[in-house]
């Protein structure tokens, strides 16, 4: 007796288990009913299964860029300590490296090609070329232009600037043209476009 009982309850069980008796029929459609419910339990699953590899996705996403801003932050702060303690940086030369730099929009860019373009504002913004020695060969002993004024470029003023690395002073405009991409660089082409051209401070844009 307790065998037949332990028997019968195991079948309940897997009953439970598999969601109805998908294995019977009484020829009154209970087949094809446990079929429609199998069905949607596996759909069900199936939703899950996809909401949950999109949380982990956004999850990955929201922590990439966490930590890409976190190295911005890390990069500032570094900036900023150099200039309070008027140092010259761990090369001594007011700059050092942070990894390896990222190229793109390049598509349909031959060697000599360039681009120059603004932002939403009309602000100089990025400045691509593809430099070849020719134009680095050509611009060698002299300027190849002059220097286009920048969008917003300022009233400019006389000053006095003393490095006190070097103990020089600078006497002269305090704000000058500077190129995204230079002259000794790509030549004669760097003064095509107004949009090639920043407003930097004296110091920023030639050092001392």
């Amino acid at each position: 007796m307790k065998s037949h009982q332990h028997i019968l309850l195991t079948a309940v069980i897997l009953i439970a288990i598999t969601g109805g008796l998908a294995g019977c029929s009484d020829g009154s459609g209970s087949h094809q009913a446990a079929d429609h419910h199998a069905s949607q339990v596996a759909t069900t699953s199936s939703s899950h299964a996809t909401q949950s590899a999109k949380k982990v996705h956004t999850h990955s996403h929201h922590s990439s860029t966490a930590s890409a801003s976190q190295q911005h932050q890390a990069i500032l702060n570094k900036l900023v300590s150099y200039t309070n303690k008027e140092s010259a940086g761990p090369t001594g030369d007011y700059y050092w490296t942070t990894g390896k730099a990222h190229f793109s929009h390049f598509a349909g860019l031959a060697a000599g090609d360039y681009h120059f373009s603004a932002d939403a504002q009309g602000r100089s913004a990025t400045a691509r070329a593809v430099l070849t020695y020719s134009e680095y060969h050509l611009s060698q002993g002299g300027r190849q232009g002059d220097p286009l004024e920048p969008p917003a470029w300022p009233e400019n003023k006389m000053v006095s600037i003393t490095y006190g690395l070097t103990g020089r002073t600078y006497h002269g405009y305090l704000y000058n043209r500077s190129h995204s991409i230079g002259d000794s660089l790509l030549g004669a082409k760097s003064y095509t476009s107004n949009y090639n051209f920043t407003t930097g401070t004296r110091p920023q844009n030639v050092r001392a």
